[in-house]
């Protein structure tokens, strides 16, 4: 059940399919019979697609770094460390779903990588495996924002900044000055 009484309120917590958590603290009810009448609201609500939970398409994790995730790197000076940083990310997480991976299994793929020995069968350094969690931070980023994993490698990359995304402090119609 997950409807409960926290001290003197009433706290409804719902999963929908294990991933997505609506937690409330229902004010102004008193009873249990309300609270299980408000959790019901709130399902149907969720049903409903009221709350904005919209299922987003499942997508492979080396799919998302080939097709999402690179392209927006591509002009950084660093883009040759992060493609080399993504090729065995993509070989330890690749056939799983995005949505799928979890700390348990970052955490084996830190400590497998921690205890590898590199090409020159030397200890494999703490800040590379460091670095190597920060691209996968980084690729989970991009993926709850929103980014389409179906787009293919060839399209168009202007669009990774948007106007809409930060207030325009100074005035300005784009990210660099006019004449």
């Amino acid at each position: 059940m997950s409807v409960r009484k926290r001290g003197e309120h009433w706290v409804v917590d719902i999963s929908e399919k294990g991933r997505h958590r609506v937690q409330r603290v229902l004010k102004g009810v008193r009873t249990k019979a309300q609270a299980l009448k408000a959790e019901a609201r709130i399902r149907t609500q969720i049903f409903e697609k009221k709350f904005g939970l919209v299922e987003r398409p499942e997508c492979r994790f080396d799919k998302f770094v080939d097709n999402s995730f690179l392209p927006t790197k591509k002009l950084k000076k660093s883009y040759a460390s992060i493609d080399s940083i993504c090729k065995p990310l993509k070989n330890f997480f690749g056939k799983h779903f995005i949505s799928e991976i979890d700390t348990e299994m970052i955490e084996r793929y830190r400590q497998m990588r921690v205890q590898e020995k590199t090409r020159l069968a030397r200890k494999r350094s703490p800040l590379r495996v460091n670095k190597e969690m920060q691209v996968l931070s980084s690729i989970f980023t991009l993926a709850l924002e929103g980014v389409n994993c179906f787009k293919t490698a060839n399209d168009d990359v202007s669009g990774l900044w948007r106007k809409d995304s930060l207030p325009n402090v100074r005035g300005r119609d784009g990210p660099f000055r006019t004449a």
